[in-house]
């Protein structure tokens, strides 16, 4: 029987978690979330794997034998009830500063702020969104060229050792209360369309940043994958010249 269970969808996420705890960890993932190369790792580490759609299924669940839950990007929110049939808990994988970043798309967030470092958190769940207890959590420092993809690179990277380092915090009671902080949603659809106007330069740079990978974003109706700051001796002939909200200009295209 497993005596820890993983609860999302990233392969890299489960292959740490194992790492950090041995073969025996199985996985459960999201049915609209399940993709091919989970899928294809959970085959060729003869992983169990098992799809859900709902609260009720997590409640069908033969939990016999598992001591703790690790989750990572689940979208299911753990009732109470569900969290008490671990007898550690469960612990959130959490791609943001907590309690800065609470919500989906939290390196996105980051960039959108501007922040110069990015924060992984790793707490014990509540019943809440990303509240619960601190067991531990590190810092990257933003790196020319970064974008949303090569940060989570990054931090899948650490993830193993900064796993580890969270679960002896945990055995050891250094946990922290988390307060409530600051709770941004999903950028699924709010950025689409945006006017130059009503956004500093930094924002709108970081956000064609953020939407590249998903097809762009339209600033002043304009499909825009790439975004520079105008320089002197740049050759903006091939950029449609915009003015943000802070009277800095931008090359859009």
């Amino acid at each position: 029987m497993p005596n820890e269970i993983f609860f999302g969808s990233s392969s890299k996420a489960l292959d740490a978690t194992r790492r950090v705890f041995g073969d025996t960890v199985s996985c459960v993932c999201e049915t609209s979330h399940l993709g091919q190369g989970l899928a294809d790792y959970c085959s060729q580490q003869q992983v169990t794997l098992t799809s859900v759609d709902s609260l009720a299924d997590l409640d069908m669940l033969s939990l016999e034998g598992a001591e703790l839950g690790v989750s990572c990007g689940f979208g299911l929110i753990f009732p109470e009830h569900f969290i008490a049939r671990f007898p550690s808990g469960i612990m959130n994988i959490h791609y943001g500063k907590l309690p800065d970043i609470r919500g989906r798309h939290p390196i996105a967030w980051a960039f959108l702020r501007n922040d110069k470092t990015f924060s992984v958190s790793f707490h014990m769940v509540d019943d809440q969104i990303d509240v619960g207890r601190l067991a531990h959590q590190f810092d990257l420092l933003r790196e020319p060229g970064d974008t949303p993809e090569s940060v989570q690179a990054r931090i899948e990277a650490r993830l193993e050792p900064e796993l580890a380092e969270a679960v002896t915090n945990l055995r050891a009671g250094n946990l922290t209360p988390l307060t409530r902080g600051q709770y941004y949603p999903s950028l699924a659809t709010r950025y689409k369309s945006v006017v130059a106007a009503d956004h500093s330069s930094d924002f709108l740079y970081n956000l064609v940043i953020t939407q590249k990978a998903h097809g762009g974003v339209k600033i002043d109706d304009h499909l825009t994958t790439e975004c520079v700051f105008l320089q002197a001796d740049l050759d903006c002939s091939n950029y449609k010249i915009i003015t943000c909200q802070d009277g800095i200009k931008l090359g859009i295209r």
